[in-house]
């Protein structure tokens, strides 16, 4: 899920945000620095079968990720409240005991850290208007355009397709 793309392009834009739930939902969002240290101690370990759950294992309240976003952005969001969505639940999160215990893994982003990098890269020249507006991640396009200058080929659509 990459709510704060869509979040933060439609905050500093004044557009209003769709909050779920009426921001009841506890999220456990996971900085990609964290994320690369699990993958980098899984492959260390040597074992190519093995599978591990990462990611924050502390949720953070919806309304708390968009008052941190707020505060980063230095804008005030406006807020749509609305059911949860069909088959949503009302709080997720990475049970990362099993990757803590084997690889050591233990992430030290708190969400305010990690949401003041991203706003620092929202805000730069290396963020694209697309990635908030015409879901470039889910599209493919993404790999296309990593591909493109890359020696990797692309995978089978299924693969990078939702």
């Amino acid at each position: 899920d990459m709510a704060y793309f869509s979040f933060a392009y439609r905050m500093t834009k004044g557009l209003p945000i769709q909050v779920y739930g009426h921001g009841r939902p506890r999220r456990d969002f996971t900085y990609i620095d964290d994320i690369v240290t699990g993958v980098v101690g899984a492959m260390a370990l040597g074992a190519p079968y093995e599978v591990f759950n990462l990611g924050n294992n502390e949720p953070v309240g919806l309304l708390d990720f968009i008052k941190t976003l707020e505060r980063e952005l230095g804008v005030q969001a406006v807020l749509n409240y609305t059911d949860m969505a069909p088959g949503d639940v009302l709080a997720t999160h990475a049970d990362v005991e099993r990757a803590h215990r084997l690889l050591g893994y233990k992430p030290t982003t708190s969400i305010q850290a990690g949401l003041r990098k991203f706003v620092a890269w929202f805000k730069s020249p290396l963020f694209k208007e697309e990635y908030a507006t015409e879901g470039l991640w889910r599209s493919g396009r993404a790999w296309d355009r990593y591909a493109s200058i890359s020696s990797r080929p692309a995978p089978a659509a299924s693969q990078h397709r939702r």
